[in-house]
């Protein structure tokens, strides 16, 4: 499930509009590979293609509307992982890059985040980075491992660009991951 952190500014201002922000449910899949650097520690690289965005809900003239910004992307990310015989944590940097962003309004046409405004302007980056924390455990299938996580996604970059000298809004990613995977 992912989410967008905004800056305190923005959010004061949407809490004065009745903007509620929601997680939206996304998914990722792709390959990992786990290097052991000791008995107990270890590095896992992975690249995985994603899904992510927010819903926000907001009354006008007592009408409901739900809109939604949708992304997909690569993600990349490179966990340090400590593991205690089973049960583990992990923690490390992850970088994305998007491949696709919409606004998806309630009503009207969605648009493309990374198309040109008519004067050239992209207000939306493709690159992006953070960090994870997670927590899982591992158990012995015979011969195979199935893994089990939870973890989160904090967003350290900016996703938007300011539209002039006065925007100061911060929009980030950020997401709970839940992590089913088979280790061959």
């Amino acid at each position: 499930m992912s989410n967008l952190t905004l800056d305190s500014e923005t959010q004061s201002a949407w809490d004065q509009f009745g903007i509620k922000k929601k997680m939206k449910m996304g998914f990722q899949f792709g390959v990992g590979y786990e290097m052991a650097l000791s008995r107990n520690i270890s590095i896992m690289p992975g690249l995985f293609y994603s899904t992510a965005g927010a819903n926000f809900d907001y009354t006008v003239e007592n009408k409901s509307y739900t809109d939604s910004y949708s992304f997909s992307g690569l993600m990349i990310p490179i966990d340090v992982k400590i593991s205690f015989n089973g049960p583990f944590v992990t923690v490390g940097p992850y970088i994305g890059y998007l491949f696709s962003g919409k606004y998806i309004p309630s009503e009207g046409e969605s648009t493309d985040l990374f198309k040109a405004d008519d004067s050239g302007n992209v207000y939306w980056n493709r690159l992006h980075f953070g960090v994870s924390l997670g927590a899982g455990i591992v158990l012995d299938l015979g011969g195979m491992g199935l893994m089990v996580k939870a973890g989160y996604q904090l967003g350290l970059s900016k996703i938007n660009k300011p539209f002039d000298s006065t925007d100061t809004s911060s929009l980030k990613h950020n997401a709970i991951i839940i992590l089913a995977a088979i280790r061959i």
